[in-house]
C-alpha cells in the first residue's frame, strides 16, 4: 500500500485492491505522472483515487456520470481545491471541451471503454493516457485475454502502447494500457 498526505496531515493509504492505479503501481506500471501536470480522470467515482492523484499533480479534471457518488466528489473538491468535478458522461467529451489535460487516465465500467478513451484523447491530445480494461464489462462471454487483445488492436490503429499489464491479484480480469500519441 502507497501513502498520501490529506490536508490534515494525516497520512491515508492507496489501496491497490481498491484502486486500479495504486494497483498499477503496485505492478510496477510507469504512469509518469509530474507534478505540472493537468489530469483528466474519467470515471471518477466518489474521489478515493483522485485524492491521491492531486497530490501528485497540479490539477485534475474529475468527470462522473453518477449524481449519488457526485456528491462525494464535491464535497472532496472542496477540501483539495485542485480537484474540479464535473458531472458528465464521458462518452461525450465535447461537453467538457473546455478543460486542459496533459494526461489522461480512465477507468468506466462501459462496454464501449476503449472507444470512450479515443474520443477524449483525440479532444484532449494528452502526453499520456491510461486507459483501464475491465474486461467483463466489454464482453462478459469472451474470455479475459480475448478482450484485451481486441482492445489492444483498436489503441494500436491510433496510438502507441508504452507498457500494458495485468493488474491480477488486485483486480480481477483488469489490464491497464499506457500509451500515447
Amino acid at each position: 500500500m502507497r501513502l498520501t498526505t490529506n490536508n490534515q496531515g494525516r497520512e491515508v493509504f492507496w489501496d491497490p485492491y481498491k484502486s486500479k492505479l495504486a494497483a498499477a503501481l503496485n505492478k510496477k506500471v510507469n504512469i509518469d505522472l509530474k507534478k505540472e501536470d493537468s489530469v483528466l480522470y474519467l470515471g471518477a467515482s466518489t474521489g478515493t483515487t483522485v485524492f491521491h492523484v492531486s497530490k501528485r499533480c497540479k490539477e485534475v479534471f474529475a468527470v462522473e456520470i453518477a449524481p449519488r457518488v457526485m456528491r462525494e466528489l464535491v464535497f472532496l473538491a472542496e477540501e483539495e481545491k485542485n480537484i474540479v468535478p464535473i458531472l458528465e458522461d464521458a462518452n461525450h467529451p465535447e461537453r467538457y471541451k473546455d478543460v486542459f489535460c496533459n494526461w489522461l487516465f480512465q477507468d468506466v465500467a462501459q462496454k464501449n471503454q476503449v472507444e470512450i478513451f479515443l474520443k477524449n484523447f483525440r479532444q484532449f491530445k494528452p502526453r499520456i493516457g491510461l486507459l483501464v480494461i475491465k474486461a467483463r464489462n466489454v464482453n462478459s462471454i469472451k474470455e479475459p485475454e480475448e478482450v484485451f487483445k481486441q482492445c489492444e488492436e483498436e489503441l494500436k490503429k491510433e496510438l502507441r502502447i508504452l507498457d500494458k499489464k495485468s493488474l491480477d491479484p488486485y483486480q480481477k480480469d483488469h489490464l491497464i494500457f499506457v500509451v500515447s500519441k
